[in-house]
């Protein structure tokens, strides 16, 4: 028997709290059931538990016989369109077509009855083939989502190669097929934004987008408890509130410190888990750096001054306080900082904070400058400069560049913002004369 398990995804009893998730996923299984389609978008960073939300999700409905075919990849495992389109051709043989699924027909009448071309299941696609191959395929799984209930589910899809076009893939069979309904989970947020940003197609089109932030104290204490207890352990409360401290409610984080206890005996002190914790912070290294990785500048700067308030942040790095907490919502979600009382922010962890604290200092502090002193002298350097040039000379995030011409404005500096060729740059005009303070802005 498990009493704990960090090495792949788990479903109940290992895998705990998510109750409002799973509602609204069993939810839009009703839904799709009815003949209505539905997108959903469940994010993460790495390690927060969207596989194990999909296992649990399909436990569920297992368990319910709900009256849904699902069709299950991970981009984990699948990461080029050419093996894509293989594993999907076999999808639509064993788990679709295949008459044990309740598909009377023949597989060859099937794909008749879908207008799927029968030659795209006789040879090895070429590289140049494989979109349009994969588009074909895709277009039959919506075409008999309208006779039979479907949802297609896609594990880790940021990882896809050319995610853009798989974007408008899933976009344009939405326009066609009303039915068509599928889940996507994604970790990467920098690759992410590239099939649901403004210019993408999935830009949107999502029935609810599910973030999935570390779980609250009580939950994990009940989580614990509960192993504890089952595994035949003796405990201390307290114990089991240093693993909630350590962790953070970080669910891989916890399963880990817990797993690790279970090699000191039967009785689980503060002791034990202090020692658990200290054995596995190598590991946990490991995650953060990779999530690490996906953050921008202005994150990262932020991470580097914390603890603090979001108005000492925005005077510290001299952005607006609506930068500030568009930034801090964002770490909440990527599992790097948690909100404490007073408006006061914090490490999640005191492995992120030892993390973050073990780090180089941001460019910003190194120079001794502010950032809207770095964009300055590099607006006065080219005079004519849009963000993307900026960002490139300075380093910082194109949001910061933004935050940053904001604020000289209020300094008395005219830049005035022309757009040119469908995009929009700066253009430094010097110090503003005395008294006016109305820049040109379109």
């Amino acid at each position: 028997m498990y009493v704990f398990e960090s090495s792949r995804p788990v479903v109940s009893p290992l895998f705990f709290n998510r109750r409002e998730e799973l509602n609204f996923l069993l939810s839009s299984v009703k839904e799709v059931e009815n003949s209505r389609g539905v997108s959903v978008l469940i994010v993460g960073s790495r390690r927060m538990g969207k596989t194990s939300l999909i296992r649990e999700f399909l436990r569920l409905c297992e368990e319910k016989n709900v009256n849904v075919n699902f069709i299950v990849f991970s981009f984990s495992m699948v990461s080029d369109y050419e093996t894509l389109v293989k594993e999907l051709k076999n999808f639509l043989h064993s788990k679709v077509y295949n008459p044990l699924r309740k598909v009377k027909e023949t597989f060859r009448e099937v794909l008749e009855t879908v207008k799927v071309n029968w030659k795209y299941l006789k040879f090895e696609p070429k590289p140049k083939d494989v979109i349009e191959i994969l588009r074909n395929y895709m277009r039959s799984v919506a075409k008999y989502s309208e006779m039979n209930p479907t949802i297609l589910i896609v594990d880790e899809f940021q990882r896809v190669q050319e995610i853009e076009e798989f974007s408008w893939i899933l976009k344009g069979l939405i326009d066609e097929y009303p039915t068509f309904s599928f889940i996507l989970t994604g970790s990467e947020y920098s690759l992410i934004k590239k099939a649901i940003g403004s210019k993408a197609g999935l830009f949107g089109v999502f029935t609810k987008t599910i973030h999935l932030t570390p779980i609250d104290e009580k939950e994990c204490l009940n989580f614990l408890r509960k192993r504890y207890v089952e595994g035949g352990f003796n405990f201390d409360l307290e114990a089991l509130k240093e693993i909630v401290k350590l962790s953070g409610g970080h669910p891989w984080i916890l399963q880990k410190i817990g797993e690790r206890t279970l090699r000191y005996g039967k009785e689980i002190t503060i002791e034990v888990v202090r020692k658990a914790a200290e054995e596995i912070k190598e590991e946990v290294f490991d995650l953060l750096t990779r999530n690490y990785y996906d953050l921008d500048d202005g994150e990262k700067n932020v991470l580097a001054i914390l603890p603090s308030t979001p108005k000492k942040i925005a005077m510290e790095l001299n952005i607006t306080p609506t930068m500030v907490h568009i930034i801090l919502r964002n770490l909440i979600m990527k599992g790097f900082v948690k909100k404490e009382e007073r408006g006061r922010y914090n490490y999640l962890n005191p492995y992120v904070e030892s993390f973050c604290k073990g780090l180089p200092t941001v460019p910003l502090r190194e120079r001794g400058k502010k950032i809207y002193e770095i964009v300055l002298q590099k607006l006065k350097e080219y005079k004519v400069a849009d963000s993307k040039i900026l960002s490139n000379a300075t380093g910082f995030s194109k949001r910061t560049i933004q935050a940053s011409i904001q604020y000289l404005r209020k300094k008395g500096y005219k830049i005035v913002t022309e757009k040119k060729g469908g995009k929009y740059r700066y253009i430094y005009q010097g110090l503003a004369k005395k008294g006016n303070n109305r820049f040109l802005r379109r």
